[in-house]
């Protein structure tokens, strides 16, 4: 990678980080409706993206419109294992990437077309590893998802083993569409408290996602 893509796309890559005060959900790339139907899938089937609450259609939606498009030659890192930079998250669209880590992991496939990592602790994870992760996976990866909601080291070193194509999600976006998520579920009069991983949420929070970031 050279010199200058590598300080645009750090430059880019911070933009993406949350800040409480954020509330709007800035426009990514123009999605074809191959494009969109297949973020879509992506997003909506994997388990990693619905833990705190559910995201339905429309803020699924939301974050589709999100996303935007990188490139990667042969050799290029799209993340690395222990790194904090974790202000985004991936989806493969094109192309090949070998997926290695210390930790052990299991890529997940969901719907012939859907791929995530699931950690050792995670149901379903793997058991008994203790050697170095390594494999290749291509098109409908999700990647860098747990890391970027929970605020935590990346799992995984991802290199491009092939010229491929990525699309972007950002932190920023990501939580506030989380936070519209969860205001819309409290706004339903029958709800009052919501417990959300051990969290419990009222309705009259100020700031749902303040009390998200401090906690993490």
């Amino acid at each position: 990678m050279s010199a200058l893509k590598r300080r645009r796309q750090q430059g880019r890559r911070n933009s993406y980080k949350y800040w409480p005060e954020q509330t709007d959900v800035a426009a990514g790339d123009e999605l074809s409706v191959e494009e969109r139907t297949f973020l879509l899938d992506v997003l909506r089937d994997n388990p990693n993206l619905q833990r705190l609450v559910h995201l339905g259609e429309e803020h699924l939606e939301l974050l589709a419109k999100s996303a935007h498009r990188e490139t990667f030659a042969t050799g290029e890192a799209l993340q690395t294992e222990g790194s904090l930079t974790n202000g985004t998250f991936y989806i493969v669209d094109s192309g090949m990437f070998e997926i290695s880590g210390r930790t052990p992991f299991q890529i997940v496939e969901q719907n012939r077309c859907v791929k995530y990592l699931c950690r050792p602790l995670e149901p379903g994870g793997p058991e008994g590893i203790s050697e170095q992760t390594v494999v290749s996976v291509g098109r409908g990866l999700c990647l860098g998802d747990s890391s970027m909601a929970f605020n935590q080291p990346r799992l995984v070193t991802a290199v491009a083993t092939q010229p491929s194509v990525v699309w972007v999600f950002g932190q920023s976006t990501f939580k506030i569409i989380q936070n519209k998520a969860l205001l819309s579920l409290m706004a339903d009069s029958s709800v009052q408290d919501h417990d959300l991983g051990g969290r419990r949420f009222s309705v009259g929070c100020k700031s749902l996602l303040d009390e998200q970031v401090i906690a993490e």
